[in-house]
């Protein structure tokens, strides 16, 4: 070997040199007989190494430590900053339990191991199954998922109960309700608009301005569950109405400016539209209380929009293109939990005979 790390093999025209690598030493091949051509392919080599950057290939060789940072940094250029910093969260664990391990030699067991501590410790299977996730999209990312994907499964879950349906009755007293007070001017305006649009909570925080365009009502949506990027939805006259109490609150604060968020974060009275609000859960709590519907989630908003888009008729793929991902169990369950709160509704009236009259009587003579 000589003095600056080059070396040549037998039978092999190339030269090669050692690379320090997850405290190991593995062998490189510059590729090339030329001995000045080759210094530079080791120096290239050594200061892509110092400065953490290396061709997609190697990425497997990387600890997933190292590679979670890497898949990271990338996600950060397609996913809201809300959704990588869940990500980072749900990293945490698979970190400390395979971090120092580089990836190309990651196995089943150790994806086992990970899901049955996580189990011990008496965590939902839930959780177990979005840091099951997260880890498996990493490993994705570094190229080596295919060879683990066929031994490894999800924790199997409880079926979720499915989100509240409102009877009309209801419906037309939540927003009554939430129109009453001005306090609730911010949850009212969000809650019109998701039960019009099918928006999550999520996706109408992180709104700006330049995404709403009320000329020709429609709104650009990020699309935190896909990798589409953006959908674009229609928007009717509740969801432009409350577009437009958004606006007016936004004019008194000269918070309009195309950069600014729809939603703009509030602390002690006072509005920086340059920051998008965190929560509305107080509020939302106070006035579905108020309205005798007590635990209705926010997001149950996103599905009263779904099956009343499949009450007059709109076809699966026009209620799937408007809330982005939807699955088709969804749409015939949601479907079909409306038609029994329509008959409970129509049960419940008040009957217009005293009695059902006899099968007899009804016969003609």
């Amino acid at each position: 070997m000589r003095g600056d790390g080059l070396y040549r093999r037998p039978k092999s025209p190339f030269w090669y040199f050692k690379l320090k690598e997850n405290g190991g030493w593995r062998e490189v091949s510059t590729k090339t007989s030329h001995y000045q051509e080759a210094r530079r392919v080791r120096q290239k080599k050594l200061d892509e190494q110092e400065n953490g950057m290396l061709p997609d290939f190697e990425i497997s060789r990387l600890t997933f430590e190292r590679a979670a940072k890497e898949y990271l940094e990338a996600a950060r250029l397609r996913l809201s900053p809300a959704t990588v910093a869940k990500e980072r969260f749900f990293l945490v664990r698979p970190c400390k339990t395979f971090g120092k391990v580089v990836c190309e030699k990651i196995t089943a067991s150790h994806i086992r191991q990970l899901q049955r501590a996580m189990k011990d410790g008496g965590c939902k299977a839930s959780y177990n199954n979005l840091v099951f996730g997260a880890a498996s999209r990493v490993l994705k990312f570094a190229k080596v998922w295919k060879r683990l994907e066929s031994d490894v499964k999800r924790i199997r879950e409880r079926a979720k109960p499915a989100g509240r349906v409102l009877t009309q009755q209801e419906e037309s007293r939540l927003f009554y309700v939430a129109s009453s007070r001005p306090e609730w001017a911010v949850v009212y305006a969000a809650a019109l608009i998701a039960a019009s649009t099918t928006c999550r909570g999520c996706e109408l925080k992180s709104l700006k301005w330049k995404d709403v365009d009320l000329f020709n009502q429609t709104a650009s949506i990020p699309d935190s569950k896909t990798d589409e990027g953006v959908r674009l939805v229609a928007l009717n006259p509740d969801a432009m109405a409350g577009f437009r109490i958004l606006l007016d609150r936004a004019r008194l604060v000269n918070g309009e400016r195309p950069e600014y968020y729809v939603f703009p974060a509030c602390e002690h009275g006072h509005i920086d539209p340059t920051r998008p609000q965190k929560t509305w859960r107080t509020a939302w709590r106070s006035l579905t209380k108020r309205a005798g519907l007590q635990g209705l989630r926010f997001h149950d908003c996103r599905y009263l929009a779904v099956t009343k888009m499949g009450e007059v008729g709109a076809p699966d793929q026009v209620i799937m293109a408007q809330a982005g991902h939807v699955s088709k169990r969804m749409l015939d369950y949601y479907s079909k939990a409306r038609l029994k709160a329509k008959r409970e509704a129509v049960d419940a009236m008040a009957p217009i005979l005293p009695r059902q009259p006899e099968v007899s009587t009804l016969r003609p003579n």
